[in-house]
């Protein structure tokens, strides 16, 4: 047996609004993020988590808050969510994470003769050559 579906529209189809989106629509990806964005994005935070009066101890949704403002401040739009700030700092982050490792790698072998812009270069050398 056939099952039938009924459509109960609300307003007739002359009348609806084609402009709003429907909740069947999904939203795309954002647009990408330029390289003076991320810079401004890591600028932000290190000025939210250097913060000599709340230091460490600051809660999620205060601390992201600051962290957007100041990236508001810093970039002059607000092209970009909270939510999307967070999630590029989480890839910012990855990436930190993976050099930190590698300079540590670099450093761990003293060499004669260098100084510390040295193994600076070095570990971006070899962070660049492995990602």
């Amino acid at each position: 047996m056939e099952k039938l579906s009924v459509d109960l529209q609300l307003q007739p189809p002359h009348m609806t609004n084609t402009s709003e989106p429907t909740p069947s629509k999904k939203l795309g990806r954002g647009k990408a993020w330029k390289d003076d964005e991320s810079v401004n994005l890591a600028r932000s935070v290190g000025m939210t988590g250097f913060d000599s009066i709340h230091g460490a101890d600051q809660k999620a949704a205060p601390y992201w808050s600051k962290i957007y403002v100041a990236f508001v401040e810093l970039s002059g739009s607000t092209d970009r969510t909270e939510k999307a700030i967070r999630n590029q700092w989480g890839k910012i982050q990855a990436q930190i994470n993976l050099f930190i490792g590698v300079h540590a790698t670099i450093v761990a072998v003293e060499r004669s003769g260098w100084v510390p812009d040295d193994y600076i270069n070095a570990s971006l050398d070899l962070y660049k050559r492995m990602h």
